[in-house]
């Protein structure tokens, strides 16, 4: 039975893109075991490259803030600040992996992954004091 054709999203642009025969048969691959088009794998990616280029300018802002909480506090941190911190760390780790993974375990793993964040941030924030 043939591939139904169109999203059903309306008119779409079309790119051109040029790959090597080794990059088209990868994506291809990669493709069939993820088992959508080739085209929709590869929007997948520039998606998930788009994402990770965001969360690299979140960061950067995050670091900013980190740097003004730590002024206005005296470096004293607190629950508060802390609580907060985490919830926002724990937001960009979700945000890096729900693009890759519809897991349950991305929960867990992103707060993991926060706390371990937050932990060095203040370890840089006392040793710049």
């Amino acid at each position: 039975m043939p591939r139904q054709r169109g999203t059903g999203k309306g008119e779409s642009a079309r790119i051109t893109l040029r790959f090597e025969p080794e990059e088209l048969a990868y994506y291809g691959k990669r493709a069939k075991v993820a088992g959508v088009s080739t085209s929709a794998f590869i929007r997948q990616r520039l998606l998930e490259g788009v994402v990770a280029e965001s969360l690299a300018n979140i960061e950067v802002r995050l670091e900013a803030l980190m740097q003004q909480i730590q002024t206005v506090s005296g470096g004293r941190g607190g629950a508060t600040s802390d609580d907060l911190l985490l919830s926002v760390f724990t937001s960009e780790a979700l945000l890096a992996t729900v693009v890759q993974s519809q897991d349950p375990q991305t929960l867990y793993s992103a707060q993991e992954a926060a706390k371990a964040k937050l932990k060095r941030l203040k370890a840089a924030a006392v040793a710049a004091a």
